[in-house]
């Protein structure tokens, strides 16, 4: 690794990292951070999994617009 990390270091880096913004936002870390990872395994396409994190992201951090 370029920046002397192994692969299980950079995950979990991101899993904490992840965990703490999800805490700042006020989210459930635990229902939320294991949604996010999975789709980050998953065996889709790379563009399938942009689409999903981006509807789970505005889905969790867009306030609900009334009408």
């Amino acid at each position: 690794m370029a920046d002397g990390q192994s692969s299980a270091q950079q995950e979990e880096s991101f899993e904490d990292w992840l965990s703490c913004r999800m805490r700042q936002l006020g989210l459930d870390e635990d229902v939320f951070g294991s949604y996010v990872t999975g789709v980050l395994d998953s065996e889709d396409t790379d563009e399938d999994r942009k689409d999903a994190l981006i509807g789970i992201l505005d889905g969790m951090t867009v306030p609900w617009k009334l009408n």
